[in-house]
């Protein structure tokens, strides 16, 4: 083919391509300035717009839909989205950025907080602009930027080092000289700010080049005149002043903004690893599990989008939270189930029967009946009371063999620390003493079956941590017995002139006697009942030796013990009574007797605990005695 011929049918393509190219659309006319426009909270209308704008929007390839439409549309925008859509098109960027459309701006501000006042910004799209938009105003990049000096542009650190220039490139622009010249003769100027930049290892003074030319240009336009630009300086000085102020409180706005986007990232993670813990069947447990397991934990409480390689990793964490929570919940409740039904059960069956000795509730779950009950229902499967018919039918043969294992148990003990051929009646001699390991106090039979100090309670009555915890685990010896309490006991019935080998417990109840501690003490003679010297001798060191209180000494003894405000003393120190004795039975000068009697007001008053009134109705009763 002749190259004549080829040029004439590219020639003949390119004339048919631009034929299918519609005719580029005229740019719109100029906008009407228009003064009244609806509130944000008023309902939108279609603006009365010249007849020429709207017929371009019509003729646009947007005008198949109706206008109406598109304002609906826009109305439910944000701000930053609606300054974002005028700048697509033309024809959209013509007819947002009208000033007859400003409820639509208004309307989207309203979506989102307050912001603060925008002086000097006016219009609308300026304001969201600042406030929204964190690229750079000068290459149009998403990199980080700050806000300029005296404006509200932002620029990106490539751009701020294009911008920011030296002294020496002010004095040979000139728009900049005359102002470089001012500030170099006035050695500095109120509101020029210059900022330091690295530059070849040193820090170096730049300032922002366009700020400085329109200064500049401003500067020049004053021709030298000294008043003009005195009072020049000072609109700039406020014009800084109210730039900073405006920084400032978006800077605020900002920080604001950005707390509460991180706690809605949260609240959002959270949300959806609930979601998911949902549907791998969690829902029923999540919702009786405490919020602050899942919600506090450092796998979750994060403001990131959760992604799959995050639920991967605490997937199996979180899984093992809410299996444990189950099985602690399970057992919790057979825990409590277990309980009421045989407390509930026990209390019946004394208030029925005569006795008033009956295992507790720990001590009648670990029986052998129970231990069936319990082991063959699982845990996840509820028990009733209907389940411990076997044993409830049988509690007082269950009470019965209980009472008979436990005495058995008290007997050897009795038998293998005397070395003797212990029987039934040797248990309730007053000799016979055993001691709790939880509380370490002496304890006597048969009050050793049902004894429950607070330490005791606490170890056998609490909720198991671990599922084979169930049936309760009972420890092998709550009691052992007690040798030094069984020496003082035998001592102090000596000493009230009986028979340790036959007198029991009830016997030593029922004289109650008053025993004298011969040990040394701080203040006066100490004074106890037998059941109080019982405890006090296993503490006393060396072994206590104790008097048979009678006559005047156990006289005024009880009537202390009965006056005094503080019955929970195991004891009574008898100072106040002990030591006018003394004084009357030895020689003493003034100052000693006087001070015994002060020692005494002080006895009444610290150690009795009494009112002052009484101390001093006792220590009156003291003189009298000592002078008679």
């Amino acid at each position: 083919m002749r190259r004549s011929t080829r040029t004439k049918e590219k020639s003949a393509a390119r004339d048919e391509a631009n034929a299918s190219v519609s005719t580029p659309q005229p740019r719109p006319s100029k906008r009407r300035r228009i003064t009244k426009h609806a509130a944000a909270d008023e309902p939108l209308v279609i603006p009365k717009t010249r007849r020429g704008r709207r017929a371009q929007f019509i003729k646009s390839q947007l005008a198949d839909v109706p206008l109406e439409i598109y304002l609906e549309i826009f109305s439910y925008l944000c701000p930053v989205d609606l300054l974002r859509l005028a700048r697509t098109t033309k024809h959209f960027r013509s007819f947002i950025m009208s000033r007859s459309v400003l409820s639509l701006w208004e309307r989207a501000r309203s979506y989102v907080d307050p912001l603060p006042i925008m002086s000097p910004l006016t219009s609308e799209p300026a304001i969201v602009d600042f406030m929204f938009e964190k690229g750079c105003n000068y290459c149009a990049s998403e990199e980080k930027s700050r806000v300029m000096t005296m404006t509200t542009m932002r620029a990106c650190q490539k751009c701020v080092v294009r911008l920011y220039v030296s002294e020496s490139e002010l004095l040979v622009n000139n728009k900049t000289t005359g102002l470089i010249k001012l500030i170099q003769a006035e050695h500095s100027v109120s509101f020029i700010r210059h900022t330091l930049l690295l530059e070849e290892g040193e820090q170096r003074r730049k300032y922002f080049l366009p700020t400085m030319e329109r200064l500049g240009q401003e500067y020049d336009a004053l021709n030298g005149d000294r008043r003009a630009i005195y009072t020049w300086q000072r609109e700039k000085y406020e014009e800084l002043n109210q730039y900073n102020w405006l920084l400032s409180r978006a800077e605020l706005w900002w920080a604001e903004q950005e707390l509460k986007a991180k706690v809605d990232l949260v609240v959002d993670r959270l949300a959806e690893v609930n979601r998911r813990l949902a549907r791998l069947g969690w829902g029923e447990e999540l919702a009786r599990l405490p919020s602050h397991l899942i919600k506090d934990h450092k796998l979750v409480n994060k403001s990131e989008k959760l992604t799959e390689k995050a639920w991967a990793r605490m997937e199996h964490v979180l899984v093992d939270i809410l299996q444990k929570h189950k099985d602690q919940r399970i057992l919790s409740d057979r825990f409590n189930t277990v309980r009421n039904i045989l407390s509930d059960a026990l209390k019946r069956h004394l208030v029925s029967s005569s006795t008033s000795l009956a295992p507790d509730y720990v001590s009648l779950a670990t029986t052998e009946d129970c231990k069936r009950i319990l082991d063959a229902t699982p845990l996840d499967q509820p028990l009733s009371k209907d389940s411990f018919l076997p044993v409830l039918t049988r509690l007082p043969e269950i009470v019965d063999g209980w009472r008979t294992a436990n005495e058995a148990k008290c007997l050897e003990m009795l038998r293998q620390a005397t070395d003797a051929d212990a029987d039934e009646k040797d248990l309730y001699l007053a000799t016979t003493v055993f001691q709790c390991l939880a509380c370490k106090q002496p304890v006597m039979y048969p009050k050793v079956l049902v004894h429950q100090c607070e330490q005791l309670l606490g170890q056998r009555t609490s909720r198991p941590q671990k599922v084979d915890g169930l049936p309760w685990l009972k420890p092998p010896n709550l009691f052992k017995f007690h040798q030094r309490a069984s020496d003082a006991a035998r001592a102090i019935v000596v000493t009230c002139r009986l028979d340790p080998k036959v007198t029991t417990y009830a016997q030593m109840n029922a004289l109650h006697p008053l025993l004298e501690c011969l040990g040394r003490h701080d203040f006066g003679r100490l004074v106890l009942r037998w059941q109080q010297a019982l405890a006090h001798a296993p503490n006393h060191s060396p072994t206590p030796q104790f008097v048979l209180l009678e006559g005047k000494d156990k006289d005024m003894a009880e009537h202390i013990e009965v006056r005094s405000v503080r019955r929970r003393y195991w004891g009574i120190t008898l100072r106040f009574a002990i030591l006018v004795s003394q004084s009357r039975n030895s020689p003493r000068s003034s100052f000693m007797l006087q001070t015994t009697l002060f020692r005494m007001f002080l006895s009444a008053c610290q150690v009795l605990d009494v009112a002052h009134a009484r101390a001093s109705d006792l220590l009156a009763s003291a003189i009298s005695q000592f002078l008679s």
